[in-house]
């Protein structure tokens, strides 16, 4: 079924173009940014509308056609270049990194021999997944920011288990680049972007700079929102989160992967064999009581008993955030775009009419119990690290108390210092499933999950892997 360009063209059940923006523009009233974009299409129905401003500096208004940064939507790019280069013969998932990149080399060197391009895609390479190292605006930063990963460290072993990692889409689109012999950049345009008829998509700040672009936001010292004046990606992370786009551009894409490879304006991009294969359950996430339920090749899926499926990613920067949904069976894809905070309230609100209409029980959080369940809380109890956080868990009555401090000297720059540190409690539901409090009453509880794998032991959260470095009861 072919995609249409047209925006505020349709309506969706008995919700007429008018309602749909009016709610748009009452939440965006609520929340910390001072504009969104929504849109959704199902079928050969489209709707795309904007609210609120996109620059509080100049005025300028949000439309249906203004840009975002997409964040780690961009990691569906990469994926999809990547399966062009499966399709063409160029590339073996299954065969060692080393096979393309001869010099690649991480800390560990069971790790270095080993990793593969299904585990960067899979996030099960167990590779610390937040270096965010610059390397300047050359175009061999990436192959400056893989050079660098020779002191990269590990989360859990190669293939033991699923976390969430950045650094492993940036060494993808280094292998892009080798196999290509140009640069991301140039390969993203090449052979997705022209062939797709996404003329408004990009990466590099001064090719988009002359289009209408979504300034980010963020509250200052005064709790006063204002624009946030840097440009939220370096060049070396392009890979994971560098794409530009808009919601019309966007839900093009979706339409590409929900047509078997086929773009809207009829051209094969990827086979239906490889197209399949991104929508295949590869490894399942530890942590059952998150929205994801599954990974596949670059997709995060959610593949409940009795539902249909549903094929997604979510982005976010500091002041920009996305949220993209398809649920192929029903032919549906919904996105919200937004320049500040409170993206999740906005898409929980507007999202689950669609998808109940598609037969799909929209996600609902976890809440906790009235009273805590009574468990062995020493079990939990410990300290749990990566190379880039270090959290702290400590007993206190019916539940745990967690101090998450950022030891990363490089990430915690990025942020203000009241967040380089955060305190929080765990309530216990089950032995080993906690919730995990909000930062701000109005968000859900997160949940949380101890396991054990590969003789290691684990807290997850967040889609993140977390390994216990003392303490504990085993």
């Amino acid at each position: 079924m072919q995609g249409r360009d047209a925006t505020n063209s349709s309506t969706a059940g008995t919700a007429t173009d008018t309602d749909w923006q009016r709610q748009l523009d009452e939440l965006v009233a609520k929340v910390d940014a001072p504009g969104a974009v929504f849109g959704f299409q199902r079928g050969d129905q489209r709707l795309v509308i904007g609210s609120g401003t996109a620059n509080l500096d100049t005025g300028q208004p949000m439309t249906p056609g203004t840009l975002f940064p997409v964040a780690s939507v961009s990691k569906v790019y990469t994926a999809t270049l990547a399966m062009q280069l499966v399709d063409e013969r160029l590339l073996d998932l299954d065969r060692p990194i080393r096979e393309v990149l001869p010099d690649f080399r991480v800390a560990d060197d069971r790790a270095t021999k080993e990793l593969t391009s299904r585990h960067l895609l899979t996030h099960t390479s167990g590779l610390d997944g937040d270096k965010f190292d610059a390397f300047g605006r050359g175009d061999d930063a990436l192959a400056r920011y893989v050079e660098d990963c020779a002191s990269l460290g590990q989360v859990h072993d190669v293939g033991a288990t699923f976390s969430y990692c950045n650094s492993g889409l940036m060494i993808m689109g280094r292998i892009i680049e080798a196999l290509r012999d140009k640069t991301f950049e140039a390969a993203l345009q090449e052979h997705l972007l022209d062939p797709l008829g996404a003329t408004r998509t990009g990466m590099l700040p001064e090719d988009l700079i002359w289009r209408p672009l979504a300034a980010g936001h963020l509250e200052d010292e005064t709790e006063t929102l204002a624009v946030f004046h840097h440009w939220e990606g370096e060049r070396s992370h392009g890979p994971a989160g560098g794409v530009v786009t808009n919601a019309v551009e966007l839900m093009d894409f979706a339409r590409l992967h929900m047509d078997g490879g086929v773009a809207p304006n009829g051209t094969r991009l990827l086979s239906e064999a490889s197209a399949r294969a991104m929508v295949a359950a590869e490894i399942e996430v530890p942590n059952p009581y998150e929205e994801s339920t599954h990974w596949g090749l670059g997709w995060e899926l959610s593949r409940r008993p009795n539902e249909p499926m549903l094929v997604s990613h979510g982005g976010d920067l500091l002041a920009h955030h996305a949220r993209f949904v398809t649920c192929p069976d029903a032919d549906l894809t919904l996105c919200l775009l937004i320049n500040g905070d409170g993206g999740d309230r906005i898409a929980d609100a507007l999202f689950p009419p669609l998808l109940s209409e598609a037969g799909v029980t929209p996600y609902k959080p976890p809440q906790p119990p009235e009273t805590p369940a009574k468990v062995d809380l020493g079990r939990a109890v410990g300290t749990y690290q990566t190379p880039a956080i270090r959290i702290r868990l400590e007993a206190a009555g019916d539940h745990l108390d967690s101090t998450l401090t950022i030891i990363s000297e490089q990430i915690a720059e990025m942020l203000p210092p009241a967040q380089r540190e955060r305190r929080q409690q765990m309530v216990p539901v089950a032995d080993d499933f906690y919730l995990m409090s909000p930062d701000d009453e109005a968000d859900p509880w997160l949940p949380v999950v101890f396991y054990e794998s590969g003789g290691q032991h684990y807290l997850h959260t967040g889609l993140r892997a977390v390994r216990r470095t003392s303490g504990g009861q085993s």
